[in-house]
C-alpha cells in the first residue's frame, strides 16, 4: 500500500488486521500503546530494537514535549503524494464524492 502510493478510505473494524499491521510496520507502535516520537523517550525504537530492550519495559517511560510532532519517512511520503495530486489537480471534490458515491452502491 504504503510502496505503491495507493491512497485508502474506508472504515475498518475495532482490532482490524490491517490496522495492526499499519500499527506494527509502519508507526511501530506497541499493542496498547503510543506511536514513538519526540515526546517520548523511545523515539527511534522499533522491531529491530525490540530483542534488546528489558522485559516489560515502556518505550515512553520518559516524557518530553508532547507538542512536538514532526512527520516521519512515511508521513513525508504521503505528504509529497498528497502535494503532487493537488499539482495535478487530482484532489477535487467531485473525485471524493464520486469515491464516496461508489462505495456506497
Amino acid at each position: 500500500m504504503l510502496n505503491s502510493g495507493a491512497a485508502f478510505a474506508r472504515p475498518f473494524k475495532e482490532d482490524a488486521a490491517a490496522l495492526n499491521m499499519i500499527d506494527e510496520n509502519v508507526l511501530n507502535r506497541e499493542p496498547d500503546g503510543l506511536v514513538p516520537g519526540k515526546w517520548c523517550s523511545g523515539q527511534g525504537m522499533n522491531k529491530s530494537t525490540e530483542a534488546s530492550k528489558p522485559a516489560g519495559e515502556d518505550l515512553c517511560s520518559d516524557w518530553g514535549n508532547i507538542n512536538d510532532v514532526k512527520p516521519g519517512s512515511y508521513g513525508l511520503r504521503f505528504s509529497f503524494l498528497l502535494s503532487k495530486f493537488a499539482r495535478e489537480e487530482k484532489l477535487t471534490a467531485s473525485r471524493c464524492l464520486q469515491a464516496t458515491t461508489m462505495g456506497s452502491s
